[in-house]
């Protein structure tokens, strides 16, 4: 069985689909999987197909594979749209692939499936990740349900993403649950002296990982460090990641006189995550629903922590639920409800049990549950079942 899997996002293009769509790509049994992507100017690029070439996986870089997939961008690039699927017919016959995955959703995509369908064979999955499924009634939503309805399985990242899509199309639909895996490199010792990395030696430290969005929380760590730290003066929070919040999050970094307790380090290259997980203490992200739907499709970041040793603290929201085991590996919390988490952060910093329990807990949970090449195995298995129901 050989799978083609069409992304617009792909590394080394930095993003959680990313990464998504080339480790459950990169991860299948060798020359398995054939990739459609989008050319890239960046010259990681090489490193990266070289990287899926060690596997004797493919990867076809092309210009018709396009960043703006919009409503109507197959109407405003026609000549592009008509290469770009029968590139796809062409690629389908010549690797001679038996299951196409779409690695995203999107109306150019959608409306490629809807025209590859009548000329090839295969069946075409699609992937939810959570944030794409719309919440909010829109006139183009009609067209969107009916082009969904036109592939022959979806893929979701999550059970939560799942009942969400089955909200949106408004009736009860199966699918294929392919849970974001931790990879190998976070299950590795790190080094003793990470937290000399991020110049906070000696302290305690509370972090986050992620983009500076609203569905965060961030802003909800800043507005109880004050009680934090009148206990655990030791105390610092360090944010990591880039993001339109970032200036409303210094303003409460400012009003509440904490520019020596937390620390903004931007954007983290990926190779330097495991160090700063290894340097942290309890990675804490109160992620909330936002009123326009965007919330945590599943938060791998969580397991990424928690395969570090980390107990983990999340909000009670989106996928978060599935990637943390409440008073288990860490703590569930209501995203709007601060003595909570001040409560589950105290008894954390108070109790080196707890934080070394739920640690190992975590650990555990991440490493026989949600590594790379068990879930790629899953996946295939899936598929191979829906190949057979379609032949």
């Amino acid at each position: 069985m050989k799978i083609l899997w069409i992304t617009s996002k792909f590394p080394p293009e930095v993003g959680g689909v990313q990464r998504y769509v080339f480790n459950y790509a990169f991860n299948m049994a060798d020359g398995t999987s054939v990739v459609l992507c989008p050319t890239s100017q960046d010259h990681m690029a090489g490193d990266v197909d070289a990287q899926m070439s060690s596997r004797n996986h493919r990867v076809y870089r092309r210009t018709c594979v396009r960043n703006d997939m919009g409503v109507l961008a197959h109407l405003q690039h026609p000549v592009q749209f008509i290469k770009f699927c029968w590139i796809v017919h062409r690629l389908i016959k010549s690797e001679h692939i038996s299951v196409v995955i779409m690695g995203h959703i999107s109306f150019y995509l959608l409306t490629a499936v809807w025209v590859l369908k009548l000329i090839s064979k295969v069946p075409f999955v699609l992937t939810f990740h959570g944030e794409d499924i719309p919440v909010i009634q829109m006139k183009s939503n009609k067209l969107l349900r009916s082009l969904i309805w036109r592939t022959d399985s979806f893929m979701c990242n999550s059970l939560f993403t799942h009942d969400r899509l089955n909200r949106f199309l408004g009736r009860m639909k199966t699918c294929i649950i392919a849970y974001p895996g931790v990879e190998e490199r976070f299950f590795q010792e790190a080094d003793q002296d990470n937290a000399n990395t991020f110049l906070v030696n000696g302290k305690t430290i509370l972090y986050t990982v992620g983009r500076l969005d609203k569905r965060k929380g961030h802003d909800l760590v800043i507005s109880i460090l004050p009680e934090i730290i009148k206990r655990y003066p030791d105390i610092i929070y360090l944010i990591a990641g880039s993001g339109a919040n970032l200036a409303s999050l210094e303003h409460e970094v400012e009003k509440h006189n904490l520019n020596e307790y937390v620390k903004f380090l931007g954007f983290v290259p990926d190779a330097d995550l495991p160090k700063l997980h290894a340097a942290g203490d309890i990675f804490v992200m109160p992620n909330r629903i936002l009123d326009d739907g965007d919330t945590e499709g599943f938060g791998i970041v969580f397991l990424e922590a928690s395969s570090s040793h980390k107990p983990v603290i999340g909000g009670k929201a989106g996928g978060a639920v599935e990637a943390i085991q409440d008073t288990f590996s860490g703590y569930l919390v209501n995203p709007y409800e601060r003595e909570e988490l001040l409560q589950k952060i105290i008894f954390l910093l108070s109790n080196q049990e707890a934080i070394h329990t739920m640690g190992l807990n975590g650990f555990h949970r991440a490493q026989n549950n949600y590594r790379w090449p068990l879930l790629c195995n899953k996946l295939y298995s899936e598929l191979g079942k829906l190949i057979n129901q379609n032949t």
